[in-house]
């Protein structure tokens, strides 16, 4: 409001555009921050008020995204990226299983085969909106053969594999290094052996309920947080649950028994076997049991070879 009875009015808008009304309306077309200036006038002079960036206009943001990868085996890490435009301040993302997000650029673990629909939703004090990509994720589930071997005195598990999983369930402890570590749902799991010369795993229905190995390496969501022997573990409600170990029997172990998918698998020339992958098989069960001159396995491998090096 101007004092001294003005009796002109100069406007001008910072885009070119200028009025000479006493109370103008100007529609701003592109974002962006504008100064604006009045000049009024009286018969006894002007006078001139400037302000910078007095008016600030914004644009709706329009979301956008992408993902990599898109298709691949349970369980599968996928890195969103935000390309949305307007200059969002907010993201909250739908991953199509249930779960989400409201970092701009998540990670997301899928557990389970199948297709998903993933939506974004950006906003700023302009406005809102949301992008949905129907079907956008493809997750297969891996290979698996059922495998069972029994009496293996040359076997062994082989070194520098690890076990992982996502906690799905309430978790639990695992006593490592003497102390136990809690373990929380939604916490992605690695356990590393770093010895495997004797040690037991135990995966069923109740989650992990064995892990005995010493010199274990533990990792929560990338993080190595403990090292030491694992002397009891319970951890509820497990998904996504694969490895990296590998069985080796070198050839000329006569007294091992192995069993592909239910059926017995003939060796008569005592030749070299190698299961590769182990993961839990159809029922979700997993058990292997390494003692010295002792090697029983019973559960699922993505690669199962016989005779072959």
């Amino acid at each position: 409001t101007s004092g001294g009875s003005p009796e002109s009015w100069l406007w001008s808008f910072g885009d070119g555009e200028s009025s000479t009304s006493q109370h103008p309306v100007h529609v701003y077309q592109a974002p962006g921050v504008y100064p604006v200036s009045l000049t009024v006038r009286n018969p006894y002079g002007t006078n001139t008020l400037s302000e910078e960036g007095a008016i600030a206009v914004g644009m709706t943001p329009a979301a956008g995204f992408s993902a990599a990868p898109r298709e691949g085996t349970a369980p599968l890490s996928v890195r969103f990226t935000d390309l949305s435009r307007g200059s969002p301040d907010q993201w909250s993302w739908n991953f199509g299983d249930g779960s989400g997000a409201s970092e701009k650029n998540p990670a997301h673990m899928y557990l389970e085969p199948g297709d998903y629909s993933v939506s974004l939703t950006v906003s700023s004090q302009f406005g809102s909106n949301t992008r949905i990509q129907s079907n956008y994720i493809r997750i297969t589930a891996p290979h698996m053969t059922e495998v069972s071997l029994f009496g293996s005195r040359t076997g062994s598990l082989l070194p520098g594999g690890y076990l992982q999983f996502v906690v799905t369930g309430t978790g639990g402890p695992i006593k490592i290094a003497g102390s136990e570590y809690p373990i929380r749902t939604g916490d992605l799991v690695q356990l590393f052996p770093d010895n495997v010369n004797t040690g037991e795993i135990d995966v069923n229905e109740r989650g992990l309920t064995r892990f005995s190995f010493s010199n274990v390496r533990l990792f929560v969501n990338g993080e190595l947080r403990r090292t030491g022997t694992v002397s009891d573990v319970t951890i509820a409600g497990i998904s996504g649950v694969q490895s990296t170990f590998t069985i080796s029997v070198p050839e000329g172990d006569a007294d091992t028994a192995l069993f592909a998918d239910g059926a017995k698998i003939s060796n008569r020339e005592l030749a070299a076997i190698t299961i590769s992958g182990l993961m839990p098989d159809r029922a979700g069960r997993m058990y292997l049991s390494q003692k010295t001159g002792d090697l029983t396995y019973r559960g699922g491998a993505s690669g199962l070879s016989v005779g072959e090096q």
